[in-house]
């Protein structure tokens, strides 16, 4: 093999593949949903201060649309869709690191067999 053909196959064994940009995708995207489930934390979390800053004869005593029921009910609703939020944002997050482990393993064990194949016909050749 030639020095050319050997850097040609060495270029094609870095090219950067189309499953490392969708690992990109889902990286960012898992972060997007944790960022998200942060910020929405903390503003249930002030719902949360404000609710239980009063006491618990006015919330016993709360009459109907008034701002401490509508802090209830905010605290209440947003746990339905808060803890999946935070579990498919990690799990995005898992399967982008899974997708670039596996594409950085698979380009360095092409790069090796390569390398390996061209230091095995060197070597048969001086025998």
């Amino acid at each position: 093999m030639k020095l050319h053909e050997i850097h040609k196959a060495q270029e094609e064994a870095l090219r950067t593949p189309i499953a490392a940009h969708t690992a990109l995708v889902f990286l960012f995207s898992g972060l997007m949903a944790i960022m998200i489930y942060f910020f929405v934390s903390l503003d249930v979390a002030s719902s949360v201060n404000e609710y239980f800053s009063n006491s618990k004869a006015v919330r016993d005593s709360a009459d109907s649309g008034s701002l401490v029921l509508r802090n209830l009910s905010s605290i209440a609703s947003s746990g339905a869709w808060l803890e999946p939020l935070k579990i498919l944002g990690i799990s995005l997050l898992l399967f982008g690191i899974a997708i670039s482990f596996a594409v950085s393993l698979l380009k360095t064990l092409k790069l090796r067999l390569q390398i390996t194949n061209e230091f095995m016909m060197v070597f048969h050749h001086k025998k």
